[in-house]
């Protein structure tokens, strides 16, 4: 049985886990998420070291990783592979963007649309002829209703309404003020800390939990949901008619009022005629694809290093 290390690499949170005997399957370390400013080919070795010492270090024959991070350029993807496998001893190490990953976690390499929704956002599509990733663009350029975006457009609504003295409406600028010490002061702690992003995205937890009650609050959800629902649906008609759309994330499973809304806009959409919502991880995904012989399906879109050939 080939002994694996996978890693779900976030921006809010990495998590590790490892594989390697009867009686520990899926022990999991869950560690600070690294974003692009972290400089992830240094930081995301960093983890896993730190996750090798937690997990005292068990032998492992492949890691497999989806980042939010992953780089594109080979020689990139090459330099941060032989940093995994020099810390984990690995003969090889597979890399690959976490809509890849999360696609695993859905469709086991089949045909459909995985949409994972966390911090930000990630859409994988897979036809008989063509991978294709939509959104995942990050958080300065996309990942359009994830909860980063969802808690930047509530602070930027807030914070616009405090700057011109507009009167507060609803419970949000209470509880930013609350969550971030001050509305006068608010936008100085999000630029100083080195954990905005994820500072950020952990508001977007506060809008959902008020969305019920609060006007405000329920209209950034459903205007979150439109967003996913594009993304879906626009990847769902790349592939064709009948396509399979599955749902996940923290995002999705654990806010149901954010995965009704959405539910409810794709069911109307006639681009969308499966729709599942799945409780797999992206480290389920990972698990099953380090289990592969191959990357199979997914090999236009996996980096392999193999340690016997060097590449």
């Amino acid at each position: 049985m080939t002994r694996l290390l996978v890693v779900d690499g976030g921006q809010s949170t990495v998590r590790v886990r490892v594989s390697t005997a009867e009686d520990q399957p899926n022990t999991v370390v869950e560690l600070p998420g690294v974003t692009r400013l972290d400089q992830p080919a240094e930081a995301i070795p960093k983890k896993v070291s730190d996750a090798m010492e937690n997990l005292q270090y068990p032998q492992i024959d492949r890691v497999v990783l989806g980042l939010t991070t992953a780089p594109s350029a080979p020689e990139e993807c090459r330099i941060l592979a032989q940093r995994i496998a020099d810390i984990t001893r690995a003969s090889d190490v597979w890399l690959a963007d976490d809509s890849v990953t999360a696609h695993a976690a859905a469709f086991s390499g089949e045909t459909g649309v995985a949409l994972w929704a966390g911090t930000g956002v990630a859409c994988f599509a897979v036809r008989p002829d063509a991978l294709r990733t939509f959104d995942g663009l990050g958080f300065l350029l996309g990942d359009y209703g994830g909860a980063f975006w969802i808690g930047r457009i509530a602070l930027k609504r807030i914070l616009r309404d405090f700057d011109l003295g507009r009167p507060q409406r609803g419970a949000l600028p209470t509880l930013a003020g609350k969550h971030f010490g001050s509305l006068q002061n608010l936008h100085i702690a999000v630029h100083d800390s080195s954990t905005r992003i994820d500072d950020i995205a952990q508001f977007a937890r506060i809008v959902l939990d008020t969305a019920s009650e609060d006007e405000q609050a329920g209209n950034l959800v459903r205007e979150a949901a439109h967003l996913l629902a594009e993304t879906a649906a626009t990847a769902a008609a790349w592939v064709g008619p009948n396509t399979a759309l599955a749902l996940g994330g923290r995002l999705l499973t654990s806010h149901p009022v954010l995965y009704e809304a959405l539910a409810e806009r794709l069911q109307e959409d006639s681009r969308v005629s499966q729709l599942t919502r799945v409780s797999t991880s992206i480290v389920d995904g990972a698990m099953w694809l380090g289990r592969q012989s191959h990357p199979g399906r997914y090999r236009e879109a996996v980096f392999v290093w193999n340690g016997r050939s060097g590449s």
